[in-house]
Order: structure tokens, then C-alpha cells, then sequence
């Protein structure tokens, strides 16, 4: 079975000197360098009791560090938790084998938590070869009640890169990963780069930083969520650098607004594809934005290997209702650590997303069963009712969500981050026109910013909980 480990000693040989990733204070790291690095962090992890088949959580904040050490402990083939669990109590037993931290205390002698520091960067004193098969273990985003923890072996992590490569084309060039790297996404994107000996960088805190590391080290194609394709072309705003000259963006983890596709397609050039696809069921179809203007929320057509159909409330195949995909066996996951799920005995999935096809054979989804605003048997999804603030000026950031009336049935909340001598409230019933708002009560609230989760998607349920008991800003029947 190939693993990780040989493909990106590979990228090793052939690239040494090329800049693999950046550290945290900003000098290149080169392939070279990382490969030694690797090997020493698996020395020290060998010397400190980790062995094949354990069980280890990072909690490293710098992102170099968290992929150095979760490509060594790959390498003797163990499996790290990119979403660091919390550390635990004295004797609490908690199915993690160790816990790597990074200046803090741990306030525990837990032989468990094993503090990292210089010393585990002293050379190796011989190559370590691969022992086992590693892997991850990584977490779903928790949207839908609480985060279901999923494992994925280094030959199922290689055939999801396989499958993206093909689907999207090889990464040939610098690439930026805009996702967290404690989900599956964010490691994902990075090795994509890092296997066929490509420099992967992430976004900096300034949008200005980043567009200039892009232009200065050559970025071409770029991974990330929408948030992050939005601060990039707001950085344009106040940057006088030269622009990346992109390939491509592969937007994933939320439908992306065809106007903010055009203007990155205008800004930077190349193409913007929004991606489709789960933790549990990998890269499932991708549609160019702006080959459907004026629409949202078209995901592309599922790929001819992966069956799939819609059904009803009853269960019934129909024309429309919650999709299900029939997960090929090479690229699924284990079954949920802490939950039932995800595969039935035939490897079907419900993927929460509720959707039909359109003429040309697209997937059009209309939003998350989970998530549905229901006012007294009306149900609708909250992303009927932000679409509609998408063109309207001043709004730069909108979401909609259930929020409990007290009643039995649900009001529905809006948060918009907005120019508020721009957008009043003839603005916003002009949004909500009659034929949308019928029925429903709207909850207005302002707000600096909207919080998302570690994948970069609108937390509805927090959104619901915080906002039950607040009095709106706004009320609009």
C-alpha cells in the first residue's frame, strides 16, 4: 500500500530547495528542511513511547509545526487528532493516547501530555522508516448538533488527492489554503501542494500580507472558504502591490454568490469553482460560478462514480428532498468514533442537503434539513431569504436562521453586517418582498460580524441559541 510518507519523500529528492511551507515569522521553510524536521519529530516521538496504532492529539498553534508533526507521526504510523480534543483530567480516560502541547502548562504530570520544545528537533540519528499506516482523525463541523469525529487512513487521505486532481487538475504552482487546519479540508489542502513538491502558504490576518506573499512567491491556485476569497478582494481595496495572477480558486464549504465569483474572476484572473463535498464523502462535483450568473447554489453535476438520489420526508426516492450519495468504499471514511453513522451497509450517506437537479443535470441545493425556519408549518431554508440581501449595497455579510417564538413554530433571525446609514428599513422590506416574507416574522440584528466554524460555515445553531432571548433591532412582520 503506498502511503503519504513515500510520496512526499519523493517531492523531497525532487525539490529540495524549493520553499515548502512558511513559518510563523515568515522565513521559507524548504522541502529539505522539512523532511529532516520530520524525521527528527519521529525519533522524538518514538523516544517518548508513541508507537504504531496510537492515538495522538496536537495542540501546536503554529501551522508548520501541527504538519510537520502530524506528517511524522504518519510516518510511524500513528494517527493524529487535528482537532485537539481538550487535554484531560488526572486519570480521565478518553480514547487519546497522548497529547502534544505547545507553550502552555499543562497544570497535570499526566504521563500522557508530552510538552514539545527544541529538543525534539535534534537531528536524527538515522532515517525513520515508514512503520504502519497512519492517518487522521478529524471532525465534522458540529452545524447539526454536536461534532461527530471521523478516522481516514493514509490510503483513503491519497485517493481523495487523487480524485481532486483529476477533478480539478494538478496543482502545478504555489498554492494558498485558506482553510483551518484542524479539519479534514485544511490538511487536505495543504498536502495537495506538498505531495507533488509544491509551496503552499496560508492567509495572513491582513489581507494586504497575504496578496503580496501570493504575488511574491507565484500563487496560482488557492483553496479556500468564501470568507476568505471575500477579505482577499476587499485587501484589493488598499494595496498598491502587484495582484496575483491566478489559475485558479476552489471554493469550498458554502455556496459562493456568482457576483463575488465575477469580480474574483475580473480581479485576479483564472477561474472560481465552487466545490461540493463532505468529511464523510470527499470532493462529490464542482461547478464554475460564473457559468450560471444570475443562480446560486448550484454545486455541478455528481461525479459518474458516485451514485446518488433525492428523498422525500417518507423516505421515498423523489424529484427533490435530502440528497444521499453512495460513497465509493476507496474514499470513505471509518464509521463515526462517537455516533452512529455515517454509512449504512451499502455505503449510503445522508448528507443533510436538501436539493434537486436542474435541466442540465446539476445539482441545485436549497439548504440543510436541519435548518429549515419553520413558521407554523411554512418551512423555508435560511438561504432563500440571504440571497435576497446578496445585491443589496451596503450589506457586506448576512445570515438567516431559526429562532424560537415561544410559540411552537420559529421567527426568522437575520444578522447583517452592514452600513447602517446605507441600508434602512425601507431597504430591508424592499428586500424581503411579499412573496418572500409571507408568513414569517423577521428578527433583524446588526452586528460587526457573524461567527463561523472552524470550516468556515455559518453557525446557525449558535446563531439561534445567542439570539433567542435578544431584543431586534429590527422587527419586520
Amino acid at each position: 500500500m503506498e502511503t503519504i510518507s513515500e510520496r512526499f519523500d519523493v517531492a523531497c529528492r525532487n525539490f529540495p530547495n524549493r520553499a515548502a511551507i512558511f513559518a510563523e515569522d515568515g522565513e521559507p521553510v524548504s522541502f529539505e528542511r522539512l523532511y529532516y524536521s520530520i524525521h527528527s519529530l519521529a525519533q522524538a516521538l518514538l523516544e517518548r513511547g508513541v508507537q504504531t496504532g496510537n492515538i495522538v492529539s496536537i495542540h501546536v498553534a503554529d501551522r508548520g509545526t501541527r504538519l510537520a508533526l502530524t506528517l511524522a507521526l504518519m510516518r510511524i504510523g500513528a494517527g493524529a487528532a487535528l482537532f485537539g480534543p481538550p487535554l484531560p483530567a488526572p486519570g480521565e480516560r478518553t480514547g487519546v493516547n497522548f497529547y502534544i502541547v505547545d507553550g502552555i502548562d499543562p497544570g497535570s504530570p499526566d504521563p500522557r501530555i508530552l510538552r514539545l520544545d527544541p529538543s525534539w528537533l535534534r537531528p536524527a540519528d538515522r532515517p525513520i522508516l515508514q512503520r504502519g499506516v497512519g492517518g487522521i482523525i478529524t471532525s465534522t463541523s458540529g452545524t447539526t448538533g454536536f461534532p461527530k469525529l471521523q478516522a481516514f487512513g493514509e490510503n483513503v487521505l491519497l485517493a481523495r488527492l487523487d480524485v481532486s486532481n483529476r477533478a480539478m487538475g494538478a496543482v502545478d504552482a504555489p498554492l494558498l489554503v485558506g482553510f483551518n487546519p484542524s479539519t479534514s479540508a485544511g490538511f487536505q489542502g495543504g498536502l495537495i501542494a506538498l505531495v507533488l513538491g509544491q509551496t503552499h502558504i496560508v492567509p495572513d490576518r491582513n489581507p494586504q500580507k497575504t496578496l503580496s506573499k501570493m504575488a511574491e512567491i507565484g500563487a496560482r491556485y488557492a483553496r479556500v472558504p468564501p470568507l476568505v476569497l471575500r477579505l482577499l478582494l476587499d485587501g484589493l481595496r488598499d494595496y498598491s502591490g502587484p495582484v496575483p495572477k491566478m489559475k485558479q480558486f476552489v471554493v469550498g464549504g458554502a455556496t459562493v454568490a456568482p457576483d463575488l465569483a465575477a469580480a474574483a474572476e475580473e480581479a485576479f484572473g483564472g477561474v472560481v469553482y465552487n466545490a461540493y463535498g463532505s468529511t464523510e464523502s470527499g470532493l462529490v462535483s464542482h461547478f464554475r460560478v460564473t457559468d450560471a450568473p444570475h443562480r446560486t447554489a448550484i454545486v455541478g453535476r455528481i461525479r459518474p462514480s458516485i451514485p446518488f438520489r433525492f428523498l422525500d420526508d417518507s423516505g421515498a426516492v423523489a424529484p427533490d428532498g435530502e440528497l444521499h450519495l453512495k460513497v465509493p468504499e476507496a474514499v470513505r471514511g471509518s464509521q463515526y468514533l462517537n455516533a452512529e453513522g455515517p454509512y449504512d451497509a451499502a455505503g449510503w450517506v445522508a448528507t443533510g442537503d436538501v436539493g434537486t437537479l436542474d435541466d442540465d443535470g446539476n445539482v441545485v441545493l436549497t439548504g440543510r434539513r436541519a435548518e429549515f425556519i419553520n413558521a407554523g408549518g411554512t418551512k423555508r431554508a435560511p438561504e432563500l431569504f440571504e440571497k435576497e440581501f446578496a445585491s443589496v449595497p451596503g450589506v457586506s455579510d448576512v445570515a438567516a436562521f431559526a429562532v424560537s417564538n415561544g410559540l411552537g413554530s420559529d421567527d426568522a433571525g437575520l444578522v447583517l453586517v452592514a452600513d447602517r446609514e446605507l441600508v434602512t428599513e425601507r431597504h430591508i422590506r424592499a428586500a424581503l418582498a411579499e412573496g418572500v416574507r409571507r408568513g414569517f416574522v423577521f428578527r433583524v440584528f446588526f452586528a460587526d460580524s457573524i461567527p463561523r466554524t472552524a470550516a468556515g460555515k455559518l453557525d446557525r445553531r449558535y446563531l439561534s441559541a445567542v439570539h433567542e432571548s435578544r431584543v431586534a433591532d429590527l422587527t419586520v412582520p
